[in-house]
């Protein structure tokens, strides 16, 4: 009885016999076997049972005993006849009976295919299928049929919302020539656009900036009050919305479609579908550095659970790698599933690698511990498919057996080395068995060498502390990178996919640590901290604010004229005082006190919003700034083109040499002639610098800083040419400290 196989628990699942039911006498008759009774059934010999026990009469038990030994002839046949067809692929009774694979005849089912261009045999199904569309329907017959369907609200067909707050900037004097006698031109207003997070859900919140077109009345400079210029730099969305919708994304599931017309119903708001789409990529842009932050904190842990899967682009096939531990999530998109770059991303990592039984992970010089889980689905399929396999099922029955203790010992006392040693001999033997014994089936050889090249790598998890025998991290966080594959398989490209796992990162990373993914998004400093020990970016969409160190006096805006004296540069300039400054506030105090020094000086600034805080001497920099438009100038009255932009540098710059990240200043004039005419009159002497300072010195003032100068000519019309002045001053790191004097 220990031997004993339920033959019909084989047949349900596997063998489909052209019967009626999986009945012994259907089955075996279609076999071929023969009944002597037709009428007699299991029923029936309850009966004669009965009956013969009362009268004992002989031929009740011959019937009784004939009956059972062609119950037992036709068993012996089905039993046979599923060894050879299950062993095989096909067999053939004295009937002629095929056996044809399942797996054939999903091939030959013709089926309508669900989506593209249909092949008709016909014209007239093709014209009448054009007829049958949704749209057709919707727009033409039954607008003929007198019943049009409503239209849906359009942009611009309704009006639009009022303002919740309302911000008047209005100008007190020319910043040309400080006049305070001004016109008032047309009304120019900038409106910001974002959603408000209360305790209570999130509504709309319109932000209204006016102001008018002033007109100096002495020197007719036109232009619009300058804390005006600065809201303008502002995104026209605010980071409430741009959260909102990146949460949808990554926690809701959401495409970007639908996320456009939840906008659009939800609150009202009309966003181009382009600007929906950059809202990823800005929030992968300031999420980046909290990205490189995990990655880091995975290298410098004690484990790594590993796992790929594809993602099919519009032009060709992807990999997705996911690296997890228990508190941090880290994804990279690679173009092969090549497992070249796993050895220079892991050089330094000192823990152990759960992976799956992918031979990229084999050569990886780190201790490793494979995915048992995948182990046990392996074995469990083959059973399945190879239920007669004696060799195969010895194998599978005694790691589950070893594997249960192991899992009942970490479910009491969790994964600790002094819980689990006791089981590092069993596990050894088992090894041994597998890897020393001598098997007949094909699949049960092959279990035998799988065991033998990674004997070291099954029961890793038993010597260290905390290693998990799966790796289910990263499993759960491929299931949520599955989630976005559905939607967006073959239409996506390279780049909006590693924008996407930049976001995913963090918002898995979050969900490990036990964070509010959305409070991340809006900011808040709290949450940002819960994110670990090293400094986690939120998403900022303003220069954050450094932290000064503590000095002396105010910081000055403008330089107070003074005397010029010939003197040497480093008892004219001074010592260098450098820190962390935000050019996003002091260019523009730079800029306006120009017109102490300069007369009649007009300028004209593209500065980039978010510009990037750097490490110089405000006082300095003034001063370089100051000196570079006393000589573009040169007493003229030329506009002063000034303008700044972040840029880094993977590559040395050709120019400079400089790699890194910098923040370039630009200044220019508008233009002068090669011939010039003498001025009448001559700008005041920049303090601190001579008459006789060139753009050379320009050059060895910014190295002080760790910086660089470029000065180029460029002809823009036929006789006029333009000289640029670009300043690269370095970004601000925290690594890099704060210097003072």
């Amino acid at each position: 009885m220990k031997r004993a196989i339920n033959v019909l628990g084989i047949i349900s699942p596997y063998v489909y016999f052209p019967t009626y039911s999986n009945s012994l006498k259907e089955i075996g008759k279609f076999l071929g076997c023969q009944w002597s009774d037709p009428s007699a059934s299991g029923v029936l010999t309850l009966a004669w049972r009965a009956r013969w026990l009362d009268s004992q009469e002989p031929s009740l038990k011959e019937a009784l005993i004939r009956y059972n030994n062609e119950d037992c002839t036709a068993l012996q046949v089905v039993v046979r006849f599923l060894e050879h067809a299950l062993g095989h692929g096909h067999s053939v009774t004295g009937h002629d009976t095929g056996v044809v694979p399942t797996s054939t005849l999903s091939g030959q089912k013709e089926e309508w295919r669900r989506f593209g261009p249909t092949n008709f045999a016909l014209d007239d199904f093709r014209a009448i299928n054009k007829l049958a569309y949704f749209d057709y329907q919707r727009d033409r017959v039954s607008a003929r049929n007198g019943r049009p369907r409503r239209e849906l609200l359009v942009e611009g067909k309704h009006r639009p919302p009022k303002p919740n707050k309302v911000v008047i900037h209005r100008a007190a004097k020319c910043p040309a020539c400080h006049n305070r006698e001004l016109r008032a031109g047309p009304q120019t207003t900038y409106e910001v656009t974002d959603l408000r997070f209360t305790r209570g859900g999130v509504k709309r919140w319109n932000t209204q900036y006016v102001t008018w077109r002033y007109c100096c009345t002495r020197c007719r400079y036109n232009f619009v009050p300058a804390a005006f210029r600065e809201h303008r730099r502002l995104p026209k969305y605010g980071r409430g919305l741009i959260s909102w919708c990146i949460y949808q994304m990554l926690v809701g599931g959401q495409n970007l479609n639908r996320i456009h017309r939840s906008l659009s119903e939800l609150f009202s708001i009309s966003v181009p579908n382009g600007s929906v789409y950059k809202f990823k990529e800005i929030a992968a842009n300031y999420f980046r550095r909290g990205y490189e932050g995990i990655k880091k904190d995975l290298l410098s842990g004690d484990l790594i659970c590993a796992d790929e899967t594809t993602i099919n682009l519009q032009d060709e096939k992807g990999y997705v790698w996911v690296f997890a531990s228990t508190n941090s999530v880290f994804f990279i998109y690679r173009n092969s599933r090549e497992g070249s770059f796993l050895l220079d991303l892991l050089r330094r990592f000192k823990g152990v690698l759960v992976s799956d039984f992918y031979t990229a992970y084999d050569s990886l010089p780190v201790r490793q511990q494979r995915c048992l889980v995948h182990l046990i689905r392996d074995l469990n399929e083959d059973v399945l498919k190879n239920p007669f396999d004696e060799e195969l099922k010895s194998i599978a029955t005694r790691f589950s057996a070893l594997l249960r203790t192991i899992v009942e010992t970490i479910d009491k006392y969790g994964l600790k080395t002094r819980h689990l040693n006791k089981h590092r001999q069993s596990a050894e033997r088992f090894c041994e068995w597998v890897a020393s014994s001598t098997f007949v089936s094909e699949i049960a050889k092959g279990y035998s060498k799988r065991v033998s090249k990674y004997r070291q790598f099954l029961f890793a998890f038993l010597s260290y502390d905390g290693v998990p025998w799966h790796n289910n991290n990263a499993e759960h966080a491929i299931k949520s990178f599955a989630k976005f594959r559905r939607s967006s398989n073959g239409i996506v490209t390279e780049d909006t996919v590693s924008d996407y796992l930049i976001i995913l990162s963090i918002c898995l990373t979050c969900e490990f640590r036990g964070v509010n993914f959305l409070k991340v998004l809006l900011g808040d400093e709290k949450h940002d901290s819960g994110l670990g020990d090293k400094h986690f970016p939120s998403l900022r969409l303003r220069t954050p604010r450094i932290p000064h160190p503590p000095h002396d006096g105010k910081e000055a805006a403008t330089v107070e004229p003074g005397p010029s004296v010939n003197r040497s540069r480093e008892e004219m300039l001074g010592n260098v005082n450098s820190r962390a400054v935000s050019l996003s506030h002091l260019l523009p105090k730079i800029l306006d006190g120009l017109n102490r020094i300069f007369k009649y000086f007009r300028y004209r600034a593209a500065l980039m919003p978010d510009l990037w805080a750097v490490t110089v001497d405000p006082k300095r920099l003034q001063q370089i700034i100051a000196g570079v438009v006393y000589v573009l100038r040169k007493g003229s009255r030329e506009t002063v083109i000034f303008s700044a932009k972040n840029i880094g540098f993977i590559k040395p710059h050709g120019e400079t040499g400089l790699t890194g990240q910098f923040v370039a200043l630009s200044i220019s004039v508008s233009g002068r002639a090669e011939q010039l005419s003498p001025h009448a009159r001559e700008d005041q002497t920049p303090p601190g610098l001579d008459r006789e300072f060139s753009l050379n010195e320009v050059l060895a003032l910014t190295k002080e800083f760790g910086g660089a100068a470029v000065v180029r000519s460029v002809r823009t019309t036929r006789k006029v040419v333009t000289t640029i002045v670009t300043i690269y001053i370095p970004r601000y790191s925290r690594r890099q400290g704060l210097r003072s004097a």
